[in-house]
Order: structure tokens, then C-alpha cells, then sequence
């Protein structure tokens, strides 16, 4: 469906009329853009959120980070992985699939396997995810 464009719309219109959009509202719209793989557009919501100084949340980088990769920008994707880091924000399982996927993606075999020893060190458990994520990298290599 386009339901993406009408939240993309909406969040458009709030900023028209000087109506400041929300974590929830903005996690909400970056949401629909990530499964409509509309990378563009959320990485555009998601850069808004820093400009009106709301602090984003596993939620949001989750979804930035998802949709970066759907769509193959996996630079783009590790890159949100380590600002969600630098803003001390801290990731949990499906974070670090969608990263070590996207390291994949770039034949990262070794930032694969980096960002597994992360998640160990962090206490977070693996799940198939994460470990067919990372084997397929690593079977890539």
C-alpha cells in the first residue's frame, strides 16, 4: 500500500504549520517509510528529529538502520548503528541483525563478526537471526 505517503503528508503538513511532530509520531511515520523501503525519506524524518533536539530511541535507529539496508545503503546503515551509539542509545538483537545483514551486504565479513563480539559483550542473547545473518556473511566471504 502507499499508507506511507499519507503519514509522509501528514508529518509534512504538522512542519507547515509549525506543529512540532513527536517520537512516537516520528517513529511511527519512519516506520511505514522503512517497510516501504522509502530509505530517503527516513532518513529525511529521521535527520528532522535531531534538528527539533528530540532524542531518538532504539525505536527509531532500529528503523532507520532497517531501512537503509532493505534498500542496500548499508553505509548508511552503519553509520546510524554508530551514531545510536554515540547517543548513547543502546541497541538490542535487532539491531545488531539489521547491522551485521547490512555488513553482509558490503562483504563486510569482519565488521560482522566485530559487531557479534559487541553483542556478546553487551549480555544481549543471539537469536537465528543474528546468527544466520552473520553466517551468511561470513559464508560470503
Amino acid at each position: 500500500g502507499h499508507g506511507w505517503e499519507h503519514a509522509w503528508c501528514l508529518v509534512k503538513s504538522m512542519s507547515q504549520i509549525a506543529l512540532k511532530s513527536d517520537l512516537i509520531i516520528s517513529n511511527s511515520v519512519i516506520g511505514a517509510l522503512e517497510k516501504s523501503t522509502q530509505w530517503v525519506n527516513a532518513l529525511q524524518q529521521f535527520c528532522g528529529i535531531a534538528l527539533d533536539a528530540v532524542r531518538c530511541n532504539m525505536i527509531t535507529y532500529n528503523a532507520v538502520i532497517s531501512s537503509c539496508n532493505k534498500d542496500g545503503r548499508w553505509q548508511k546503515a552503519l553509520y546510524a548503528f554508530n551514531e545510536m551509539w554515540h547517543h548513547k542509545v543502546e541497541p538490542n538483537a535487532i539491531t545488531f541483525s539489521v547491522s551485521i545483514s547490512a555488513c553482509g551486504e558490503s562483504g563486510e565479513w569482519e565488521s560482522a563478526l566485530h559487531y557479534l563480539r559487541v553483542m556478546a559483550d553487551s549480555k544481549l542473547q543471539f537469536n537465528t537471526i543474528t546468527l544466520n545473518a552473520a553466517i551468511s556473511t561470513c559464508k560470503g566471504a
